[in-house]
């Protein structure tokens, strides 16, 4: 180990990097040492300020923020595989425990020394909540969207600063879209910290973007506030009599198993004392209601009333929908280019969008949280035995053999007929035999003897053969049905190499000096696998659980930061338009004026009286729309006066409310053109991701999600499963249908399953793909080609076998329980996996990524989108679904192959013909088994029969099996039908992880 620095970089290092690993085994170089006093001053000034601030102006919140950037960057231990926890991860844990531990100890009355150390120190969880998705998919609009994240975020900051701060009893130590979890004192509910509770639901909440609008005033909801009933320890299994449950433990569960929300009856008291519609944005007051909440003068308040009811919402819904406009008209008029709440500006050119919905599943991981431990080495041995004689073992039966002076217990598997056990120790050298070395006395006149070694026993009936390797000074000396005498016992030579016993006492003889004996049974092993394990711990850590959950939080906003950058020059574009008489226009309100039949959406500047358009302008464009650049036409059109329509919700036409014509129409400035898609970030939480985006960007963002995971969680694929979903719709789509569709898609679950390793082999960096290609854990790599045993679905595993220096070999984190052996005996590391053979086949614990799609062409499409307890999708035609994230270049290649060598017309008529037989047929989603060759055959010949341009046909047998599985059917919908790509040019996936024929 390295002598540590009070950061935990070593002193002195010149040129010696030092590396951060994530959980999941990636490493980035941290803070250089050459800047280490730069840290250490940072440190200091931050800590010199906070001593010199008088406690009414402190904020711990500020104080954090200061210090955590640098503590994050320190490693709180420079060994592998340890330096995966930060300084920061320690003392922001410690601290938690600590504060709430002080608290459970004044508790109880205890102050003196002497009756502090006869107190022990307990923790409660503190819960303040709601089903967040549940929450967010109410929304009607991005707005309203925007508005009810801003409020519950208010709210859950109003009880941070209470809980750290005002009352600082606990720490926030875990939070995601449901509310946040707090390490609490062991404190009763009756205590004083219950009854200053109750001020903090009084206090405003402090945001300009709300106008200190509360969520239980707006919505009727408050969080749920839950305190568990018992106390718990602060390490697993570590309780004072071993009898309390692991605070961590029950975090986890807590964090699967979110809280409903309390209903706040006081916002429904004035409801059914008024006469009018419901607002359907809040569902809490009539239309036009709640003036009260929002403003004090008379003539605000008049004003508030009347426009709501045009727009057909409460008076509180319309304020927070103007303060998210507000801000949107602010940063546009401002420069900022890349900022929408406008779904309008998302849809591609094509008028649709992209739902990206993505889940973690974290908790399969904690379970399997495993790490290497020092010890004694371990073997697992897998044997294929011949059984002699009547015995035979029941299944699970434990037979022993010797291994140099010890024994070895192999437990029997019937449904295999293998023998599987565990030595630990030095590689243990079991042979076949008991005694394999035969001294042959051969009947001459010299009675010479030969040494010859058993390879096989055969039983025949009762015959038994003794098969002897084959080696010229024995097999010359062999003669044909003349007798040898074995351990004093005759035999005949059957053959030059085989032997049979002459009578039933040679044959007793060599059953019991060659053969194994065990529990009534006698037996030989015929096969003998020996593959070493490497032990491991399960850690619980609760520093690393907190580690774990900001990795995988971090991972989501930086693959959308590598999209962006990855993004084309963007060709997006905004327009101000002006005019002499702009008109009274409410303020930050969203419009649309009539083009020659096409609607363009325009949000009003009451500053700079002008409308700023909020939609896509290529879009609009179309031949289906105006089908002309949309700044000519209206350059064509100055001084004509446009209708502006505006929206009066839900179940009622749009209404004209007046005209507007410009006087020039002109690009809104921004600070700088760079690369930028469209988007709108929903969650990117430590479990869940969602993000609105063009249609035709939504692959391209799975396929960065994928490469990123590929690299950073590689080593831990098998143990972390990814599951990415793209709920596809049109711009017009209500976004409450696009959220449930999305939350929908977050239900699936992928159970772990055993995988069979097809091949595997070891490989350069100079040869790993394109995204791969450079990074240092991928120096030197492995390629596992993995197949599913319940249906034969393809993966490939890229592991990366270095650490983050490119050249340490890493030992810690790619690991895999074998099938058959529990976790706790022992893993295999990656490079000591066999492809499967004929004779012994384990396969490996393997939890797969997957990706599904669906496509709203109406509202109750989403309720398709439904899983059962494996993870498949339920229905007839969507059983094949969800893919393995690997198969989504297998669809692109697919379209490839139809698009370079048919029309169109030949596509849709492939397609069509094919999806109406299965139906006809009755064919249930991938299904294709033996008794349905038929269908596969009417598949083949579809195939061949098509048109194909000269030099294009594909592989016939395998494009038919897609076909009979529904994947070119699936290949079709997406490209063709949904994203429209009629061009031939379509890029390649880095390999075919197909089905094979």
């Amino acid at each position: 180990s390295c002598c540590q620095h009070p950061l935990g970089y070593p002193a002195g290092s010149d040129g010696f990097r030092v590396f951060l690993a994530t959980p999941f085994g990636y490493e980035k170089d941290v803070l250089d040492p050459a800047i280490y006093d730069q840290a250490k001053d940072e440190l200091e000034k931050a800590i010199q300020m906070m001593l010199a601030t008088d406690e009414e102006s402190f904020r711990l919140s500020k104080f954090e923020r200061q210090v955590k950037s640098w503590l994050q960057r320190a490693l709180a231990d420079t060994q592998r595989p340890l330096n995966d926890i930060t300084v920061w991860d320690v003392g922001h844990s410690g601290m938690a425990f600590l504060k709430a531990g002080i608290w459970s100890l004044h508790q109880k009355g205890s102050t003196s020394h002497q009756e502090l150390e006869k107190q022990k120190a307990y923790w409660r969880i503190l819960r303040y909540g709601l089903k967040g998705l549940e929450f967010l998919d109410q929304a009607v609009s991005v707005p309203d969207l925007a508005a009810r994240q801003c409020l519950l975020k208010n709210e859950l900051d109003a009880m941070k600063r209470f809980l750290e701060e005002e009352y600082p009893v606990a720490t926030e130590v875990y939070r995601d879209e449901n509310g946040s979890l707090y390490v609490f004192p062991d404190l009763d509910w009756q205590s004083e910290w219950w009854t200053a509770k109750t001020h903090l639901d009084d206090k405003p909440r402090q945001d300009p973007v709300s106008g200190g609008l509360k969520l239980a005033d707006v919505y009727g909801l408050k969080p749920h506030l839950e305190v568990t009933p018992g106390p718990y320890y602060h390490r697993p299994n570590r309780g004072p009599q071993g009898d309390l449950p692991y605070i961590g433990t029950q975090i986890r569960e807590w964090i699967t198993d979110p809280p409903t929300a309390e209903v706040h009856l006081a916002a429904f008291a004035t409801t059914g004392q008024k006469q009018g519609e419901l607002c359907p944005y809040c569902g809490v007051r009539i239309i036009g209601g709640g003036a009260e909440l929002v403003s004090d003068g008379a003539v605000e308040l008049q004003r508030y009333s009347e426009q709501s009811r045009q727009l057909k919402m409460c008076c509180p819904c319309l304020k927070l929908r103007e303060g998210r406009a507000a801000d949107w008209v602010k940063r546009i008029a401002g420069g900022d280019k890349a900022y929408t709440i406008w779904l309008n500006e998302v849809a591609d050119v094509n008028g649709r969008l992209a739902l990206v919905v993505g889940r973690w599943d974290v908790e399969q991981f904690m379970e399997r949280m495993h790490y290497p431990q020092k010890g004694t080495k371990r073997f697992v041995i897998l044997a294929r035995a011949t059984f002699l004689g009547d015995a035979v073992p029941s299944h699970g039966q434990k037979l022993r053999v010797g291994v140099r002076r010890k024994s070895v217990d192999l437990d029997w598997n019937a449904a295999k007929q293998e023998l599987i056990g565990i030595h630990e120790g030095d590689r243990p050298d079991i042979g076949r035999f008991q005694r394999d070395q035969l001294s042959i006395q051969l009947l001459d006149k010299e009675a010479s003897t030969l040494t010859a070694t058993l390879v096989e026993l055969a039983q025949e009936g009762e015959e038994l053969y003794l098969y002897l390797q084959k080696e010229a000074a024995i097999t010359s000396r062999l003669i044909p049905e003349r007798k040898v005498k074995i351990f004093g016992c005759d035999f005949i030579v059957v053959d030059k190499h085989i032997l049979r016993p002459a009578g039933i006492e040679a044959k007793k003889k060599i059953l019991e000096v060659c053969c194994w004996q065990s529990d009534g049974c006698t037996f030989f092993l015929s096969t003998i696998q020996t593959i070493p394990l490497t032990p491991v711990v399960h850690s619980e850590s609760f520093a690393r659980l907190r580690r774990v959950w900001e990795t995988t939080r971090q991972f989501w906003k930086e693959a959308m930061y590598d999209f962006q950058q990855r993004s084309e020059p963007s060709k997006f574009r905004r327009l101000e338009l002006h005019s002499r008489e702009p008109g009274d226009w409410a303020a930050n309100q969203a419009y649309e004026l009539l083009l020659d039949g096409a609607k363009l959406s325009v949000v009003w500047d009451g500053e700079r009286k002008c409308f700023i358009t909020a939609d896509n302008l290529a879009y609009l464009s179309q031949p289906q729309q105006l089908g002309e650049d949309v700044q000519h036409w209206l350059q064509t059109h100055l001084g004509q006066p446009l209708s502006v329509i505006q929206s009066t919700g839900y179940g009622s036409s749009d209404k004209r409310v007046g005209d507007f014509t410009i006087e020039r129409a002109e690009d809104v400035q921004v600070k700088s053109e760079s690369n930028h898609t469209p988007s709108i970030s929903i969650l990117t939480e430590p479990q869940t991701f969602m993000v609105l985006v063009p249609a035709q960007a939504a692959l391209e963002l799975v396929r960065s999600i994928k490469q990123k995971y590929e690299r950073e969680m590689g080593k831990v694929r098998p143990r972390l499963a990814l599951h990415l979903g793209v709920v596809f719709a049109f711009r017009r789509t209500p976004l409450r249908v696009i959220l449930d569709a999305g939350r929908r898609m977050l239900r699936v679950s992928s159970p772990p399953a055993v995988w069979d390793v097809e091949s595997t082999a070891t490989k350069g960096g100079r040869v790993a793909p394109s995204y791969l290609r450079g990074d240092p854990h991928f120096a030197t790599w492995q390629e596992l080609v993995l197949r599913r045993r319940t249906d034969g679905r393809r993966a490939i595993w890229r592991v990366p076998l270095k650490m983050g220096d490119g050249t340490s070999d890493d030992k810690w984190y790619p690991l895999v329980a074998l099938e058959g052996i529990a976790p706790q005996r022992g893993l295999a590391h990656v490079k000591v996996i066999q492809p499967r053979d004929d004779i012994l086949h384990h396969g490996i614990e393997f939890i797969p990524t997957t990706f599904d799609f669906e496509f709203l062409d109406t509202g109750g499409r989403r309720f398709e989108i439904a899983y059962d307890d494996q993870g498949w999708r339920r229905g007839r035609l969507r059983g094949r679904r969800p893919y393995l994230l690997d198969e989504c270049d297998v669809l692109e290649d697919i379209w490839r192959e139809l698009r370079c060598g048919l029309t169109l017309n030949q596509i849709h008529i492939l397609r069509d013909t094919i999806e109406a037989k299965r139906v006809e047929w009755g064919l249930q989603g991938e299904s294709c088994p033996q008794g349905q060759t038929v269908f596969l055959q009417f598949c083949r010949d579809m195939v061949a029969a098509a048109a194909w341009k000269p030099g294009t046909r594909p592989d016939t047998e395998k494009l038919a099996l897609y076909a009979a599985r529904g994947w070119l059917a699936d290949a079709v919908e997406l490209f063709l039908e949904i994203l429209k790509r009629n061009d031939s040019q379509v890029e390649r996936g880095d390999g075919d992880y197909g089905l094979t024929v």
